[in-house]
């Protein structure tokens, strides 16, 4: 028979001998320090899952229980702990943690699938088990904190009836738990947005040292040698290499590799081995080990490559190949190593995408120049034989002055489009030919005026200048800034109505530079095409194609080559304003003296033909009307001359014929200009050679240096040639 013990008063002395009954502790005061000893654990706690033993143990001081169930769910974990006495039955054990869940379905909305799933079962410290499973009560209490709603649940089982202290308890300790679990949550999250953030910075600094790598080439083998041997050294891997789909879409071909000596069997088909895989399915993937994969490259197996992770390359959508890394061991990658992986075959096929067009621009620009040359070599000989011819036509017959002077016009006009087509040409290159001297601008802008008068008179218009009263001596090519002009004052002219003005202005730009300016009265530039107006084939759409668009674009690429700029502004209705600055000459530097070159054919008084008696030339060019206008002008100069149509034809006649002074087209069938100097240099080392040719200045340039030879630009100009005969001669002498 079992006695109920209950509380009694202790005594204990008393000042001054006498005893003093104590009043009981209550019952709700040991909770409470059961409470504050939970509370302690649980702050010092780091994990549930180390600590759950001692503030079980503290519980079941207070409480007697057959079991308790925590869930605790969040969108990265969800994690199922269960404590139940010593003597309870793996049954009871799920019907406990069912009723748990149930009650959380209840409490909590459903999340996403979690990243981790934890279910542990383990022995209640203090446990008891008096209580029949057919009258089996649990009580659930959600955790809760006060910015969200229940991410889990706290249920007890008890082995006697629960009263309202008990529950009061629970309550607290469920609190408890919340605001521990919350803090590891947040720990946890810390922790792995910090490994993330050092995972991401890694990754980073990975892929800034790759793309780093990528500019180090010159050409594309070179950038993408470098690229994978930094890939390399950033997956620690022994082979890297970029394979490029071929034009039929079915075969990879290796472009570049690091580790694999053996190109034959390099080649990949679409679907087969690991390559052919990952270009078929256009994803990243890894293979463990290659021995299980069908269809591997003889290469990789001679190599004795065992695992592999390669990803697909993209540019503007379009699958150019496939960029892996392998190594000679068995080796388990990372869907994060994937995922850099991916990363830079993304820049990889940017790189091959840019490299491509840059060589395919490179072509087109290349192929253009070359067209561009030989139409304007085979323009400029009609136009040579025109222009030619016009100098046989009597001058002073009165029927004859304006047909040819309407032939000339038009002759010269389709000269400055082809000049326009290969300045522009130049520009882009960046190899438009400047040389520079000092120049004075009041010299610079009176040719430019006189130049333009005719077309002035014809508009009726007035052209104004105003130059400061010191004159101002700019470095500058003449022939270049004297085409600016000429450009910047047929604008002005072509845009300004009759009884207009445009005036011509030069100024200094600061300490370094000049300022010429062309202004107009004309029908200005509305301000939205002000930012077109000096690209190339650019024209407003009131001006009805008057030209070929490349006018501006030149002049903007002469002042730049200059060092200097170019501006424009402008009003609609008001006129318009251009401008460009050339830099100052230096001060110990003279001016040039220009001399006019441009004089009648035969009104010139410097160029005699008795002064040339005797004189032997020999002229070779295939276009036969000009052939033959230019030998009957040099007759006329006084010249012995003997005629070539082609080089191999001219190479006896150099024997026979003698001649003082060599002339001769640069682009010929057969035995070119250049070709046929060599050979007659093989002779006649110091016999003076003139080049006529319709090339832009580079060809022309490349052409003098090498050949030792002075030249000519087409259409001729007899008294031009004149000249450059008679400085031929001089020498000799």
């Amino acid at each position: 028979m079992s006695t109920e013990r209950t509380p009694t008063s202790e005594r204990i002395p008393a000042e001054g001998g006498r005893n003093r009954r104590l009043t009981p502790v209550p019952r709700n005061y040991g909770r409470l320090e059961q409470l504050y000893e939970i509370q302690t654990v649980l702050a010092r706690s780091t994990s549930i899952e180390q600590d759950n033993g001692e503030f079980l143990s503290i519980m079941t001081r207070g409480l007697r229980l057959r079991s308790v169930v925590l869930l605790d769910t969040t969108a990265e974990l969800d994690r199922t702990f269960t404590w139940a006495a010593l003597g309870i039955g793996s049954a009871e054990v799920e019907h406990a943690r069912d009723e748990a869940r149930k009650a959380l379905g209840y409490l909590a909305r459903a999340s996403a699938a979690p990243a981790a799933v934890v279910r542990r079962s383990e022995l209640l410290p203090g446990g008891a088990v008096e209580q029949k499973i057919g009258a089996r009560a649990f009580v659930t209490l959600p955790l809760v904190l006060a910015h969200g709603g229940a991410f889990g649940v706290l249920q007890v089982e008890g082995a006697a009836a629960l009263d309202e202290r008990d529950l009061l308890f629970i309550s607290a300790v469920a609190n408890q738990l919340a605001i521990a679990l919350d803090r590891q949550h947040t720990k946890l999250q810390l922790e792995a947005a910090r490994a993330e953030a050092e995972e991401a910075s890694r990754s980073l600094r990975d892929l800034q040292a790759i793309s780093k790598a990528a500019l180090e080439g010159s050409t594309l083998d070179e950038s993408l040698t470098a690229v994978l041997r930094a890939l390399s050294a950033t997956f620690d891997t022994d082979v890297a290499a970029v394979l490029l789909m071929k034009e039929d879409g079915k075969t990879l071909w290796r472009r570049a590799s690091i580790g694999l000596e053996d190109i034959d069997g390099a080649d990949a088909s679409l679907g087969s081995g690991a390559a052919g895989r990952i270009a078929a399915t256009r994803s990243a993937m890894f293979f463990d080990d290659l021995d299980e994969v069908e269809g591997v490259s003889s290469t990789l197996r001679t190599d004795g490559v065992r695992s592999l992770i390669g990803a697909p390359m993209f540019a503007r959508n379009r699958l150019v190949g496939v960029v892996h890394v392998a190594c000679r061991v068995a080796r388990g990658f990372t869907h994060d190593e994937l995922q850099l992986l991916q990363l830079v075959a993304d820049r990889i096929g940017t790189i091959i995408d840019n490299a491509t067009l840059y060589e395919q621009a490179l072509s087109a620009i290349a192929s253009r120049d070359a067209v561009m040359g030989f139409v304007s070599h085979d323009l400029r000989n009609p136009l040579n034989a025109i222009l030619l011819s016009t100098c046989l036509l009597p001058a002073a017959a009165p029927r004859l002055a304006k047909p040819v002077a309407i032939i000339k016009r038009s002759a010269e006009r389709m000269l400055r489009m082809i000049d326009d087509l290969l300045n522009v040409g130049s520009i882009e290159a960046g190899r438009l030919s400047i040389e520079t001297q000092p120049e004075e601008s009041r010299s610079l802008i009176a040719e430019a005026v006189e130049a333009m008068q005719p077309a002035v008179s014809e508009k009726s218009v007035r052209l104004e200048t105003r130059l400061p009263a010191q004159d101002i001596v700019v470095a500058c090519d003449r022939g270049r800034i004297m085409q600016v002009l000429t450009n910047l004052l047929t604008n002005a002219i072509k845009f300004t109505p009759e009884g207009g003005s445009i005036t011509v202005t030069v100024t200094r730009a600061g300490t370094e530079y000049a300022r010429f300016s062309v202004e107009d009265t004309g029908c200005g530039i509305p301000e939205e095409d002000l930012p077109h107006v000096f690209d190339r084939y650019w024209q407003a759409k009131k001006t009805s194609r008057l030209g070929t668009g490349l006018g501006l674009a030149i002049t903007k690429g002469i002042a730049e080559a200059h060092g200097g700029t170019v501006s424009v502004e402008s009003r609609v209705g008001l006129g318009t304003t251009f401008s460009f600055t050339l830099p100052l000459a230096r001060a110990a530097a003279a001016p040039s003296a220009h001399v006019d070159a441009q004089f009648s054919e035969h009104q010139a008084s410097l160029h005699r033909a008795g002064h040339r008696t005797g004189h032997r030339v020999l002229v070779v060019d295939d276009e036969p009307n000009a052939l033959a206008a230019l030998a009957f002008l040099l007759k006329e100069e006084g010249f012995v001359v003997e005629t070539a149509t082609d080089g191999c034809h001219a190479l006896p006649k150099v024997l026979e014929f003698r001649p003082d002074v060599l002339i001769v087209d640069v682009e010929m069938p057969g035995l070119k200009g250049p070709d046929l100097v060599r050979k007659v240099r093989e002779d006649r080392p110091e016999l003076p050679v003139i080049l006529m040719t319709g090339h832009s200045d580079h060809v022309i340039a490349t052409a003098q240096m090498e050949l030792r030879a002075s030249h000519i630009r087409k259409p001729i100009e007899i008294a031009e040639l004149v000249s450059a005969i008679d400085r031929a001669l001089e020498k000799e002498r």
